[in-house]
This record gives structure tokens, sequence and C-alpha cells, in this order.
């Protein structure tokens, strides 16, 4: 299963300075350039919203040159100031070694930040890191636990990860009740790999315990 490295883009918030809505305003109704311009003027100010927004454009390369080096600079100073989304796509930059060399442990300590405040992708990606023992010591009951927590917000590739480790008896207690439980919810996701991959699962139970209907 693989670990969440999309960046997630342009979450509109509460902040009250003058410059974030109308910058917001411009980008939904794709004027790039004026959202650029705005955030970029209250990202300059210190505001960690604009300065995550502006992370965003300058990733994707929306309304300016694709740029991950100033990419990482905005996140990094908006992760400074506790903005989970930053810390979390700050996190995807290490992992992946884009605009820097690539570091699990940067990695990893940006996750936890984000998701000591909630943030399930950045669970989500620590709960893989430690099934797989990469930048932390495989420990496979804190890679459950953690994507348990995930699984129940509706993460589809927790619910299955989670549900191929009951049906093992990997990181938790086997369970086939729990097993069929998680790979179902994974199986009527709208994401067609991971769809596909339970429904192997599913096979794979009816095979080696037939008296058991997973779906």
């Amino acid at each position: 299963m693989r670990i969440i490295t999309l960046v997630f883009l342009f979450v509109f918030s509460s902040f009250s300075q003058a410059g974030y809505p109308e910058g917001f305003q411009a980008f939904i109704e794709g004027d790039y350039q004026a959202a650029f311009y705005e955030y970029k003027s209250e990202a300059e100010q210190g505001n960690p919203f604009a300065q995550a927004d502006l992370g965003d454009m300058y990733y994707h390369g929306v309304g300016v040159v694709q740029d991950d080096s100033q990419a990482l600079k905005w996140f990094r100073k908006a992760a400074d100031q506790s903005h989970s989304r930053a810390q979390y796509n700050l996190g995807v930059m290490y992992e992946n070694g884009k605009g820097v060399k690539q570091d699990y442990n940067q990695a990893i300590k940006w996750w936890c930040m984000a998701a000591e405040q909630g943030h399930y992708g950045a669970d989500y990606n620590l709960g893989m890191m430690f099934y797989r023992g990469t930048g932390v010591p495989k420990d496979r009951e804190e890679a459950a636990r953690r994507l348990l927590k995930v699984a129940k917000q509706g993460i589809p590739g927790a619910q299955y990860q989670l549900g191929l480790m009951y049906m093992n008896g990997d990181g938790a207690v086997k369970s086939l009740s729990q097993a069929k439980h998680w790979l179902n919810r994974a199986y009527e996701n709208i994401d067609p790999d991971i769809s596909k991959d339970a429904k192997k699962a599913q096979e794979k139970m009816d095979f080696t315990s037939p008296k058991i209907q997973l779906f």
C-alpha cells in the first residue's frame, strides 16, 4: 500500500487578515495571478495560511512557474507557525526528496507534528512508515494503532491495510470479522485501485475460510 504523497491544495480558513480571503476568492474564480499576488503579499507579512497556499501554488505550478525550492520555503514558514497542512506537505517533500535531500527522519518529524493536530494523512503515512520500518524501527502494533484511527475517518488506504493486518494477525489480533469489516469499507470506496486490491484480499479469504461470507 502506497504512502499518501499528494499535497493537499488550497484549503480555505477563516484567517481574518484582509488579503487572504481576496486571494482565496480569486483562486476559486480561476484568476491565479491575482490569487498569487494576494497570497504572496499576505505570506510576506507572516500569514501562515497564505504561506501554506503560496507553497501549494509553487509546488503545483499554478499561477506561477513550478518551483520546489520556493514551495519548501513557504511550507516551512507556515509549518514553523504550527500550520498542520504545511507540516504534512513539508514531510511529503522530505519523504520524496523534492526540493531537498531525502530525509525520512525529517519527514517523520513533521508528520508527527501534523498528526498531533489531527491531520489524518500524516497519521496514515506514519502508520505505513512503522509498518515497513522506514525511518523508524518496524512496529506493526504502532502501525495498526495509527491506521485504525485513520480508517475510522474513512481513509480507504488505511481501511484496506488494516483489513489485511486483521486477516493475517499482523500487528493486531487475528480477526476475520474485523478483516471483513475493513476490507468491505475499502471495497466500497470509489478508489478503483483500492477496490481491486480489497477484492483480491476478499477472494483469498474466501479460499482459506470458505464458511465466511465477506461481501
